[in-house]
């Protein structure tokens, strides 16, 4: 996502992984070193997070925002869940699991050696005809008779990063 001068706004980007603390502590730790002026080590412990995926994803994007000096306008925010379809209903999404659960799909898979989330989608598409694309996901969100707390707590959060429109005009 592109930075724009000015706006004083938080930038934000959804990262559909679980967030552990780890994560959250290794940003946290290098918003404070970069905060303290020392940017080249603040981009050493960034380094340690993942190459790959979101966390690769992170990792670069932070590196990027400090040297910019816009690490102040990156929150992380984790859900608890490891992919975003968890919180969907299993039965809209694959159907031909029949009433296993993401949990107990997810062990399946791990017990056939699968370990990464995109590989997981792909055996859950060659085991049980999962499709993922936009219409079963949107006809998988709809059914939800309400709102994940995840979801809840993230649209607080945004909320509460939210600067009033006027505040721009003072950058």
């Amino acid at each position: 996502m592109p930075w724009r001068r000015g706006t004083g706004r938080e930038r934000s980007s959804g990262l559909d992984i679980e967030i552990g603390s780890e994560v959250r502590g290794t940003w946290t730790e290098a918003l404070a070193t970069s905060g303290s002026g020392d940017v080249p080590r603040a981009k050493v412990i960034l380094l340690r997070l993942g190459r790959d995926g979101e966390e690769g994803f992170l990792r670069n994007f932070g590196i990027r925002a400090l040297e910019m000096g816009r690490g102040d306008r990156v929150a992380v925010h984790g859900l608890s869940a490891p992919d975003i379809l968890d919180y969907l209903p299993v039965e809209v999404l694959v159907p031909n699991a029949g009433p296993l659960t993401w949990d107990q799909l997810r062990a399946k898979a791990l017990t056939a050696g699968v370990k990464r989330s995109t590989a997981f989608k792909k055996w859950l598409a060659e085991t049980f005809g999962f499709r993922d694309d936009d219409a079963v996901i949107e006809q998988a969100a709809r059914s939800l008779d309400s709102l994940p707390d995840d979801f809840a707590a993230l649209l607080e959060r945004a909320r509460k990063l939210r600067r009033p429109w006027w505040d721009e005009r003072l950058d």
